[in-house]
């Protein structure tokens, strides 16, 4: 395992590891701020292949938060995913602590993220290959360490390629 990458005054760390198939790549991110505990959570990287059959067969476990733009996401999404929306004064008043009520607004899938009912809650953007890719204050990003906090019990999962590689992988989705 080795660093990856800092950024700014949250500083958040990304760790890799390989797994022992020598093809799963696992990221760490590590959430470190002023005075506060260090939440350390591993952040899989998912195939689109995975999450497709996560969505086959185990729908009602899986969130699926896609962090693309408003427009973007209401020309074409995966089928039952939620967009995160946060606007410019909301990211700037942030300063990376979201509530979780801006990356998951629906109080029905909130609470059921809050008692644990999803097994996998899965994030993805536009096409990034790797948690590297995306810019510090990316919606992608302040969704991840808002889910660091508030999300224990579940698993917490970075598309790779984003929805345009899953659009591609699997259409029928």
């Amino acid at each position: 395992a080795g660093v990856r990458g800092r950024s700014g005054s949250c500083r958040a760390a990304f760790l890799w590891d390989t797994g022992a198939s020598g093809t799963d790549r696992a990221f760490f991110f590590l959430l470190l701020s002023a005075g506060a505990a260090m939440v350390n959570l591993r952040v899989c990287a998912l195939e689109c292949e995975a999450l497709r059959g996560l969505l086959q067969e185990r729908a009602a476990q899986c969130l699926v938060l896609d962090c693309r733009s408003f427009f973007s996401f209401n020309a074409a999404h995966i089928r039952g995913s939620c967009n995160v929306r946060l606007s410019t004064i909301v990211r700037r008043r942030a300063k990376g602590a979201l509530a979780l009520e801006h990356v998951v607004p629906n109080e029905e899938l909130r609470a059921r993220l809050r008692q644990g009912l999803f097994h996998t809650v899965v994030l993805l953007d536009e096409r990034s290959a790797d948690l590297e890719l995306p810019k510090r204050d990316s919606t992608l990003l302040l969704a991840l360490g808002t889910l660091c906090r508030e999300a224990r019990g579940a698993r917490i999962c970075f598309l790779k390629g984003g929805y345009e590689a899953f659009s591609s992988a699997c259409s029928e989705q």
